[in-house]
């Protein structure tokens, strides 16, 4: 099985629409009444992108397809004989505080059908053949918690920034205009797995590339 990855052009909008669709298994329509199950077809530009953004549309994805390229950015797309079954949107960036040049992995889509077929790993391995093209020193990710696993088995071990969300009941508070104070957690709670039901972490994952062997194209 041959995947083929490649920077994507404007051609290749209905494919990449396509592989984001596949993961909606319900489209729907919000009323006053509550959610009505619709047809895709059905929808309109905006309901569509309520589902998961510019990608849900022909129309929205190629607007943000276009901002990509022109602004010299990398959307990625993965070919099988032919078909596109996957989409990774690269961004080469430079922050003082954290990195000094790293691609960024702002998004990574498979076709429902052929996840599990190696096709997001294909799509990490261009990323970082990228990276080392531009001479960056690192490739990053702010993975969703449930595609943490995959990141750490395609070579993304360090965690370069922790983040921890908490969630405060506003209707056990005391009334507007009392004093209301938030104080963080203890430091030993970000690492307490007890604590999970309520404290969750969002990291920002990096794989370091070895600078004996970045080569830089000019």
């Amino acid at each position: 099985m041959k995947i083929n990855i490649r920077v994507a052009s404007l051609d290749d909008v209905e494919g990449i629409v396509q592989v984001y669709c596949s993961g909606i298994d319900r489209w729907a329509r919000h009323t006053n009444a509550g959610a009505v199950e619709v047809d895709y077809d059905d929808l309109s530009v905006a309901e569509r992108f309520g589902h998961g953004g510019p990608w849900m549309s022909v129309e929205t994805c190629a607007i943000h397809l276009n901002n990509l390229l022109t602004n010299g950015q990398y959307p990625l797309i993965a070919e099988l004989n032919g078909r596109i079954v996957g989409e990774a949107e690269i961004y080469v960036c430079s922050e003082k505080d954290f990195l000094e040049k790293y691609c960024y992995i702002d998004v990574l889509e498979v076709h429902k059908v052929f996840r599990r077929r190696g096709v997001g790993k294909s799509l990490i391995n261009k990323a970082i053949e990228l990276a080392h093209e531009k001479g960056c020193e690192a490739v990053a990710v702010w993975p969703a918690k449930e595609a943490v696993d995959f990141y750490r088995k395609s070579g993304f071990d360090t965690a370069l920034v922790n983040i921890i969300h908490l969630e405060i009941d506003l209707k056990n508070t005391e009334p507007y205009g009392s004093n209301l104070e938030v104080k963080p957690p203890p430091l030993q709670l970000r690492h307490s797995p007890k604590h999970d039901s309520y404290i969750f972490k969002d990291i920002l994952l990096t794989l370091h590339l070895p600078k004996e062997q970045v080569e830089v194209c000019l």
